[in-house]
């Protein structure tokens, strides 16, 4: 659904790896967290680069771009809402992010930033696996303020 996107702004989005199968994750969430980041790194990609969906076995996806990357610093506050770089010549209302954390955690996972090799950004995202021990309900879940149902990673 990206790629259309991706071609008018001149960059290629590069899929790689094995579908991840199903996770964990709340109704809707896998949309939502992949493209947020998608927008965000088609918003920061200069033309005749690419961004970089990697999957890797237990849950795990990589989306990395050849942007101008983000500080150390930025890092540590790019998931704070409404925080926005101050070199960020993007409009944007600063909610992307945090929105995409809320979505990880809430479904159980983790998601960090990190440099991507040369210049850009790795947002590195880690979901719960559904396994053949973990179908059904889950232990402890009856309190969980969102319903989680298993959905399939790697579709797009």
């Amino acid at each position: 659904m990206w790629e259309p996107l991706a071609a008018e702004q001149y960059v290629v989005l590069n899929i790689t790896g094995p579908p991840a199968g199903q996770v964990w994750a709340i109704p809707g969430a896998l949309e939502q967290i992949i493209d947020n980041l998608l927008a965000n790194a088609l918003r920061v990609s200069p033309p005749g680069t690419t961004i970089a969906l990697h999957r890797v076995p237990r849950a795990e996806l990589h989306i990395v771009d050849q942007g101008p990357g983000m500080s150390d610093a930025d890092r540590e506050r790019a998931f704070d809402r409404f925080w926005r770089s101050s070199d960020s010549p993007h409009d944007g209302t600063g909610l992307g992010l945090p929105i995409v954390r809320h979505l990880v955690d809430a479904s159980g996972g983790t998601i960090t930033l990190h440099p991507a090799p040369g210049t850009g950004l790795d947002a590195h995202i880690r979901l719960q696996p559904v396994t053949p021990q973990t179908r059904g309900p889950r232990p402890g879940g009856e309190g969980f303020a969102f319903s989680r149902r298993a959905q399939t990673a790697g579709r797009r």
